[in-house]
């Protein structure tokens, strides 16, 4: 029984606590920030208005998500992303610019879970923004 448990924690950290140790560079963020930003564009063109809402919906989900973990690969830990975006700037991570676009999408993320909110028009723009303040910070 026992070593039956063992295997399955060392399959476990072979499997995933071991690449993620391992992608110094942030490989997996670039892909999955491209991801998103191809799938921004699908959004975007969609002419099928509901099909837009759900996508945009999970967009700014996972852009936010992707935005913590990214984050996170510059040493800033913490459950609340807007906790990771303040000491961000205190650490020099982003300027004040990106901070407060930063900050506004996550309120905007924050009223799409909770309050039922709609992206589109300027919020559309503004998961852009924070999509493409992302990809500059993997860029670095």
């Amino acid at each position: 029984m026992y070593i039956i448990i063992a295997l399955v924690v060392v399959l476990y950290l072979i499997a995933v606590v071991l690449p993620k140790f391992l992608d110094k560079e942030g490989k997996g963020l670039h892909q999955a920030v491209q991801g998103l930003i191809d799938e921004y564009f699908l959004a975007h063109t969609d002419s099928d208005i509901e099909k837009k809402r759900l996508r945009f919906h999970r967009l700014t989900i996972a852009t936010d998500r992707v935005m913590g973990k990214v984050l996170q690969h510059y040493g800033i830990f913490d459950k609340s992303v807007k906790q990771q975006l303040r000491q961000a700037l205190e650490r020099n991570v982003v300027t004040y610019d990106q901070f407060s676009l930063l900050k506004r999408f996550h309120h905007m993320r924050n009223e799409v879970v909770h309050e039922g909110l709609q992206v589109y028009g300027d919020n559309e723009q503004l998961v852009y923004n924070a999509l493409h303040i992302v990809k500059q910070l993997l860029g670095r």
